[in-house]
Protein backbone atom coordinates (compact mmCIF):
# COMPACT_ATOMS: atom_id res chain seq x y z
CA UNK A 1 0.00 0.00 0.00
CA UNK A 2 1.32 3.30 -0.80
CA UNK A 3 2.57 5.77 1.94
CA UNK A 4 0.24 8.69 2.69
CA UNK A 5 1.30 12.40 3.36
CA UNK A 6 -0.81 15.60 4.33
CA UNK A 7 1.33 18.54 3.50
CA UNK A 8 -0.30 21.71 4.73
CA UNK A 9 0.53 25.34 2.42
CA UNK A 10 1.54 22.32 -0.45
CA UNK A 11 -0.07 24.91 -3.56
CA UNK A 12 3.38 26.88 -4.01
CA UNK A 13 6.88 27.82 -3.17
CA UNK A 14 8.54 24.88 -0.53
CA UNK A 15 5.53 23.10 0.21
CA UNK A 16 4.83 22.34 -3.67
CA UNK A 17 8.37 21.22 -4.22
CA UNK A 18 7.96 18.86 -1.62
CA UNK A 19 4.59 17.54 -2.52
CA UNK A 20 6.40 17.13 -6.63
CA UNK A 21 9.07 15.16 -4.72
CA UNK A 22 7.35 12.59 -2.30
CA UNK A 23 4.75 11.81 -5.87
CA UNK A 24 8.03 10.90 -7.68
CA UNK A 25 8.85 8.35 -4.60
CA UNK A 26 5.81 6.85 -4.30
CA UNK A 27 3.93 8.58 -2.11
CA UNK A 28 0.30 9.59 -2.41
CA UNK A 29 -0.28 13.35 -1.99
CA UNK A 30 -2.92 15.16 -0.11
CA UNK A 31 -2.49 18.66 -0.63
CA UNK A 32 -3.86 21.57 1.23
CA UNK A 33 -3.61 24.92 0.26
CA UNK A 34 -5.99 28.00 -0.10
CA UNK A 35 -6.01 28.90 -4.44
CA UNK A 36 -8.00 26.55 -6.00
CA UNK A 37 -6.36 27.46 -9.35
CA UNK A 38 -2.97 26.64 -7.94
CA UNK A 39 -3.97 23.83 -6.76
CA UNK A 40 -5.56 22.18 -9.53
CA UNK A 41 -1.95 22.87 -10.86
CA UNK A 42 -0.49 20.96 -8.57
CA UNK A 43 -3.23 18.19 -8.61
CA UNK A 44 -2.93 17.89 -12.44
CA UNK A 45 1.11 17.35 -12.16
CA UNK A 46 0.98 14.91 -9.23
CA UNK A 47 -1.80 12.91 -11.52
CA UNK A 48 0.65 12.95 -14.58
CA UNK A 49 3.66 11.61 -12.28
CA UNK A 50 1.79 8.83 -10.03
CA UNK A 51 -1.25 8.33 -11.99
CA UNK A 52 -2.03 5.09 -10.29
CA UNK A 53 -2.38 7.05 -6.78
CA UNK A 54 -5.63 8.91 -5.38
CA UNK A 55 -3.74 12.12 -5.06
CA UNK A 56 -6.66 14.56 -3.17
CA UNK A 57 -6.67 18.41 -2.94
CA UNK A 58 -8.25 20.40 -0.01
CA UNK A 59 -9.14 23.77 0.08
CA UNK A 60 -8.85 25.86 3.68
CA UNK A 61 -7.80 29.00 5.36
CA UNK A 62 -6.08 27.45 7.87
CA UNK A 63 -6.44 30.85 9.66
CA UNK A 64 -9.64 30.14 10.35
CA UNK A 65 -10.30 27.48 13.43
CA UNK A 66 -13.56 27.12 12.29
CA UNK A 67 -12.43 25.48 8.84
CA UNK A 68 -9.88 23.77 10.62
CA UNK A 69 -12.04 22.05 12.64
CA UNK A 70 -14.09 20.80 10.30
CA UNK A 71 -11.66 19.74 8.24
CA UNK A 72 -10.28 17.93 10.73
CA UNK A 73 -13.43 16.05 11.91
CA UNK A 74 -13.87 14.69 7.96
CA UNK A 75 -10.05 13.97 7.39
CA UNK A 76 -10.32 11.71 10.47
CA UNK A 77 -13.46 10.06 9.23
CA UNK A 78 -12.49 9.68 5.83
CA UNK A 79 -8.95 8.22 6.66
CA UNK A 80 -8.02 5.40 7.95
CA UNK A 81 -4.20 6.47 8.57
CA UNK A 82 -1.67 8.81 7.82
CA UNK A 83 2.24 8.10 7.49
CA UNK A 84 3.65 11.35 6.97
CA UNK A 85 2.20 15.32 8.15
CA UNK A 86 4.32 18.01 6.94
CA UNK A 87 3.36 21.54 8.67
CA UNK A 88 4.51 23.82 5.89
CA UNK A 89 2.26 26.43 5.75
CA UNK A 90 2.89 30.22 7.16
CA UNK A 91 1.87 33.28 6.69
CA UNK A 92 4.01 35.85 6.05
CA UNK A 93 2.30 38.96 5.24
CA UNK A 94 3.85 42.81 5.86
CA UNK A 95 1.53 43.56 8.53
CA UNK A 96 -0.51 40.34 9.86
CA UNK A 97 -3.74 41.35 10.72
CA UNK A 98 -6.12 39.38 13.10
CA UNK A 99 -8.56 36.89 12.20
CA UNK A 100 -11.97 36.30 12.35
CA UNK A 101 -11.29 34.74 15.58
CA UNK A 102 -9.11 38.09 16.40
CA UNK A 103 -6.19 36.14 16.28
CA UNK A 104 -3.01 37.23 14.63
CA UNK A 105 -3.35 35.86 11.19
CA UNK A 106 0.46 34.98 11.42
CA UNK A 107 0.21 32.88 14.55
CA UNK A 108 -2.98 31.20 13.92
CA UNK A 109 -1.80 29.70 10.76
CA UNK A 110 1.94 29.05 12.12
CA UNK A 111 0.90 27.86 15.71
CA UNK A 112 -2.86 27.28 16.51
CA UNK A 113 -3.36 25.28 13.03
CA UNK A 114 -0.01 23.32 13.62
CA UNK A 115 -1.60 22.44 17.55
CA UNK A 116 -5.01 21.64 16.15
CA UNK A 117 -3.65 18.86 13.17
CA UNK A 118 -0.80 17.19 15.29
CA UNK A 119 -3.47 16.66 17.93
CA UNK A 120 -6.40 15.84 15.85
CA UNK A 121 -4.36 13.97 13.11
CA UNK A 122 -2.47 12.05 15.93
CA UNK A 123 -4.59 8.72 16.22
CA UNK A 124 -4.35 8.48 12.50
CA UNK A 125 -0.09 8.51 12.67
CA UNK A 126 0.26 6.28 15.58
CA UNK A 127 -1.26 3.46 13.64
CA UNK A 128 1.51 3.91 10.59
CA UNK A 129 4.25 2.33 11.04
CA UNK A 130 7.53 4.80 10.75
CA UNK A 131 5.00 8.20 10.58
CA UNK A 132 6.45 11.28 11.84
CA UNK A 133 5.34 14.95 11.85
CA UNK A 134 7.66 17.74 10.30
CA UNK A 135 7.58 21.45 11.13
CA UNK A 136 8.79 23.62 8.62
CA UNK A 137 10.29 26.80 10.08
CA UNK A 138 13.06 28.02 12.32
CA UNK A 139 13.98 27.31 15.93
CA UNK A 140 17.22 29.71 16.12
CA UNK A 141 16.29 31.93 19.04
CA UNK A 142 12.93 31.76 21.15
CA UNK A 143 10.77 34.52 22.19
CA UNK A 144 8.74 34.91 25.02
CA UNK A 145 5.27 34.74 23.69
CA UNK A 146 2.66 37.99 24.71
CA UNK A 147 -0.71 35.72 24.33
CA UNK A 148 -2.26 39.96 24.90
CA UNK A 149 -0.20 40.83 21.81
CA UNK A 150 -1.46 37.86 19.74
CA UNK A 151 -5.14 37.86 20.45
CA UNK A 152 -5.71 42.09 21.20
CA UNK A 153 -6.86 42.32 17.53
CA UNK A 154 -3.68 44.73 16.89
CA UNK A 155 -1.47 44.57 13.76
CA UNK A 156 1.64 42.79 14.16
CA UNK A 157 4.78 43.18 11.84
CA UNK A 158 5.89 40.66 10.56
CA UNK A 159 9.16 40.08 11.78
CA UNK A 160 7.85 40.37 14.79
CA UNK A 161 4.69 38.07 14.07
CA UNK A 162 7.16 35.31 12.62
CA UNK A 163 9.14 35.26 15.33
CA UNK A 164 6.31 34.65 17.75
CA UNK A 165 5.00 32.13 15.27
CA UNK A 166 8.22 29.79 14.91
CA UNK A 167 8.72 30.09 18.91
CA UNK A 168 5.64 28.32 19.50
CA UNK A 169 6.08 25.92 16.86
CA UNK A 170 9.21 25.14 18.33
CA UNK A 171 7.74 24.30 21.56
CA UNK A 172 5.21 22.14 19.71
CA UNK A 173 7.66 20.00 17.78
CA UNK A 174 10.22 19.42 20.76
CA UNK A 175 7.66 19.22 23.68
CA UNK A 176 5.49 16.75 22.23
CA UNK A 177 7.73 14.32 22.09
CA UNK A 178 9.86 15.39 25.61
CA UNK A 179 6.74 15.70 27.12
CA UNK A 180 5.52 12.03 26.59
CA UNK A 181 2.01 13.53 25.17
CA UNK A 182 2.77 11.14 21.94
CA UNK A 183 4.99 8.54 20.33
CA UNK A 184 4.60 9.79 16.90
CA UNK A 185 7.88 11.69 16.16
CA UNK A 186 7.86 15.56 15.68
CA UNK A 187 10.71 17.28 14.43
CA UNK A 188 11.43 20.71 13.14
CA UNK A 189 13.22 21.74 9.76
CA UNK A 190 14.22 25.27 8.68
CA UNK A 191 14.73 25.54 5.32
CA UNK A 192 17.14 28.20 4.83
CA UNK A 193 16.75 31.37 2.95
CA UNK A 194 14.46 30.19 -0.01
CA UNK A 195 13.24 32.02 -3.16
CA UNK A 196 9.24 31.88 -2.80
CA UNK A 197 6.55 34.01 -3.78
CA UNK A 198 6.42 35.69 -0.44
CA UNK A 199 10.22 36.37 -0.51
CA UNK A 200 9.71 37.76 -4.53
CA UNK A 201 6.59 40.42 -2.90
CA UNK A 202 8.76 41.31 -0.18
CA UNK A 203 10.48 45.22 -0.53
CA UNK A 204 12.88 45.70 -2.92
CA UNK A 205 15.63 46.41 -0.30
CA UNK A 206 14.83 43.50 1.59
CA UNK A 207 14.60 40.67 -1.00
CA UNK A 208 17.79 41.98 -1.91
CA UNK A 209 19.50 41.48 1.27
CA UNK A 210 18.01 38.00 1.91
CA UNK A 211 19.44 37.02 -1.46
CA UNK A 212 22.69 38.20 -0.23
CA UNK A 213 22.48 35.85 2.79
CA UNK A 214 21.77 33.01 0.37
CA UNK A 215 19.30 31.86 -1.32
CA UNK A 216 18.16 28.37 -2.55
CA UNK A 217 15.09 27.92 -5.19
CA UNK A 218 11.86 25.94 -4.11
CA UNK A 219 12.67 22.53 -5.54
CA UNK A 220 16.28 21.84 -4.20
CA UNK A 221 14.88 22.48 -0.88
CA UNK A 222 12.21 20.33 -1.60
CA UNK A 223 14.50 17.96 -2.85
CA UNK A 224 16.67 18.03 0.36
CA UNK A 225 13.71 17.90 2.87
CA UNK A 226 12.67 14.91 1.26
CA UNK A 227 16.06 13.23 1.41
CA UNK A 228 15.99 13.93 4.62
CA UNK A 229 13.01 12.33 5.75
CA UNK A 230 13.87 8.91 3.11
CA UNK A 231 17.43 8.49 4.69
CA UNK A 232 15.74 8.60 8.56
CA UNK A 233 14.07 6.81 10.81
CA UNK A 234 11.14 7.95 12.24
CA UNK A 235 12.59 7.04 15.58
CA UNK A 236 15.46 9.14 15.34
CA UNK A 237 14.48 12.39 14.95
CA UNK A 238 12.03 13.20 17.52
CA UNK A 239 12.06 16.15 19.34
CA UNK A 240 15.31 17.28 17.08
CA UNK A 241 15.86 20.05 14.99
CA UNK A 242 17.66 20.58 11.66
CA UNK A 243 18.53 22.92 9.19
CA UNK A 244 17.57 20.97 5.89
CA UNK A 245 19.46 17.45 6.67
CA UNK A 246 22.26 19.22 9.26
CA UNK A 247 21.28 18.37 12.70
CA UNK A 248 21.28 21.52 15.32
CA UNK A 249 21.51 21.55 19.14
CA UNK A 250 18.20 22.29 20.69
CA UNK A 251 18.64 25.81 22.71
CA UNK A 252 18.59 25.71 26.26
CA UNK A 253 15.72 28.14 26.26
CA UNK A 254 13.66 25.48 24.80
CA UNK A 255 14.71 22.26 26.83
CA UNK A 256 14.22 24.56 30.21
CA UNK A 257 10.99 25.90 28.37
CA UNK A 258 8.24 23.18 30.08
CA UNK A 259 6.39 26.23 32.23
CA UNK A 260 6.26 27.84 28.71
CA UNK A 261 5.20 25.11 26.90
CA UNK A 262 2.43 24.46 29.30
CA UNK A 263 1.23 28.17 28.91
CA UNK A 264 1.27 27.63 25.05
CA UNK A 265 -1.41 24.54 25.81
CA UNK A 266 -3.58 26.21 27.53
CA UNK A 267 -3.78 29.12 25.17
CA UNK A 268 -4.38 26.76 22.33
CA UNK A 269 -6.78 24.74 23.83
CA UNK A 270 -8.75 27.49 25.27
CA UNK A 271 -8.74 29.02 21.80
CA UNK A 272 -9.28 26.18 19.65
CA UNK A 273 -11.53 23.51 22.22
CA UNK A 274 -9.45 21.23 21.02
CA UNK A 275 -7.95 19.19 24.10
CA UNK A 276 -4.17 17.76 24.50
CA UNK A 277 -5.80 14.44 26.03
CA UNK A 278 -7.45 13.68 22.63
CA UNK A 279 -3.55 12.72 21.40
CA UNK A 280 -3.92 9.71 23.57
Amino acid sequence: MNKVALITGSTDGIGRAIAVELARKGFTIHLLGRSEERGQDIFDQLTKIRPQNQHKLFLLDLASIRENRRFLEEYVNEQNTLDLLILNANARVKKSSPTEDMIDKTFAVGCLSRYMFSVRLNALLDRAQNSRVVHIGDATSIANINYKAISSGRRLSMLRATYLSYSASALLAYWFNASGMTMVPHEIMAPGTVNTRQLKELQFLPGMLLRFLGVIEPKECGHRIVSHILATEASDVAAKFYTLEKEKAVSKKLRRGRQEFDALLEFCQRVTEIQVCEMT
